[in-house]
């Protein structure tokens, strides 16, 4: 397996996208590229592209706007300026790839954050890619979205400076039902090797900003709205930890994509949270994947 940096200009929003992608021995079987979640970056995903490089497949994928290499060199902490310049950067990372190897099929991966930005890129480009893997996404209520949105707008003036109410608006709520957490992320991992790692991985961003999640709301909003119309036959799978709160909704989501005549895979995994491409049952989720390839 080789690892490779690539960077990509988007002329028309002169934006950066800072991408890796990692090359199999031999001729790739397919490409499969990643959108990783809110607070990480993309390089925490060697593990997972070192098993899928052994079966075969090139993967790869971008840092999400003020995360990882992207992160603002004027803006402290987690900052969208708007939700489509996400779309339109996963479509130009796709596009890249895809004129890089287009004889073979290609797969797209999104995680938490990143499965609401394909979901959002799917109901634009809905041919973009042959198959789909969720992982850790949900169907928060509508008026909880808008509410947050009020609030969040009412309250903090500066939205590009971090703020502890979005903070806990964020995070705070999903740990709510783990009772005794020590760790603040027990939403997120259960196995306390795992939240080790995350807590101590100085490339996490935690501090966020207003107008981050207002855009991310505004992103959830706009895509069950969207999704009511999409239409078109491809494999999808839908993964999720069986104590995921993010998860929350899931088969509303499942629904209208069994209405667009998808075919859909559902693995849910018994016991664990949100993260579980991290978690120590990470080698299950991987196989799980791999079996849907």
């Amino acid at each position: 397996m080789k690892k490779e940096k690539i960077i990509l200009k988007n002329d028309q929003e002169s934006r950066t996208i800072y991408g890796s992608v990692w090359v199999p021995e031999g001729k790739p079987v397919a490409v499969l590229q990643l959108i990783h979640g809110m607070t990480e970056y993309i390089d925490r995903y060697d593990e997972f592209a070192t098993y899928f490089t052994n079966l075969g497949y090139l993967v790869c994928g971008f840092d999400l706007e003020s995360h990882g290499r992207a992160a603002h060199q004027e803006i402290h902490g987690l900052y969208i300026d708007h939700w489509n310049n996400l779309i339109e950067d996963v479509e130009l990372f796709r596009s890249e790839m895809h004129h890089q190897y287009p004889e073979i099929p290609y797969v797209m991966l999104g995680f938490s954050l990143g499965s609401f930005i394909l979901r959002s890129h799917q109901c634009i480009y809905p041919e973009a890619a042959d198959k789909l893997i969720y992982v850790g996404t949900g169907q928060p209520k509508r008026n909880e979205l808008k509410f947050a949105h009020w609030l969040i707008s009412v309250l903090c003036k500066k939205d590009n400076k971090p703020s502890e109410l979005v903070k806990k608006l964020a995070f705070d709520n999903y740990n709510r039902k783990f009772k005794h957490s020590k760790s603040g992320i027990d939403w997120l991992l259960k196995d306390g090797k795992a939240q080790e790692d995350y807590l101590k991985d100085q490339k996490i961003i935690t501090d966020m900003t207003p107008r981050f999640f207002l855009e991310f709301l505004n992103g959830m909003m706009s895509v069950q709205e969207e999704e009511q119309n999409i239409c078109y036959k491809k494999d999808v799978l839908f993964l999720a930890g069986e104590e995921d709160p993010v998860a929350n909704g899931l088969n509303k989501v499942i629904e209208k994509y069994k209405k667009s005549n998808a075919n859909i895979k559902k693995n849910i995994i018994p016991r664990f949270r949100h993260d579980i491409l991290h978690d120590s049952c990470k080698e299950t989720v991987f196989r799980c994947i791999a079996d849907f390839l």
